[in-house]
């Protein structure tokens, strides 16, 4: 198992259990001073996995293209989500990092086009891209665990 995708999973449930308990009110408000929400996170996540390993290697997303379009950088929460989404997006969070796993496994992601990042690192390989998911996971942890102390 690579060890940036057990990384990843580890996060990502610590993120679902982090906000087990709250409401989908709580789930839905943008406190003051953000342009967010915590499911905008965690849709942003979801979008954003696919994005940086998926799309620039060449491959299908493996996840409905809404969610590219709605949590893609430069979005805010349009809608509220409710209590049916919110379980799915939980679920998605879990079982897209699964099945990134299986296809990293089966060598699908040999071919990557090469980007840099909003900090200028840049991400040339599967490799890079997966330890830049977990930080991006991370800064989005730290995202959510103030919007939790808000709401």
């Amino acid at each position: 198992m690579h060890k940036g995708i057990e990384r990843l999973k580890k996060v990502r449930s610590y993120l679902i259990n982090l906000t087990e308990g709250l409401s989908a009110d709580q789930l839905n408000e943008i406190p003051a001073g953000f342009n967010n929400n915590i499911l905008w996170n965690f849709g942003h996540l979801i979008a954003t996995l696919q994005n940086i390993n998926y799309v620039k290697s060449g491959n299908a997303i493996t996840i409905e293209e809404k969610y590219m379009i709605a949590y893609k950088p430069g979005t805010k929460p349009d809608q509220f989500v409710d209590e049916t989404e919110i379980a799915r997006m939980k679920s998605i969070m879990i079982s897209s990092v699964n099945q990134f796993e299986q296809d990293y496994s089966k060598g699908i992601f040999s071919s990557y086009t090469s980007w840099a990042t909003r900090s200028g690192v840049e991400v040339r390989d599967i490799e890079d891209a997966i330890h830049y998911s977990f930080h991006h996971d991370g800064i989005h942890l730290g995202y959510i665990m103030a919007l939790k102390h808000l709401v």
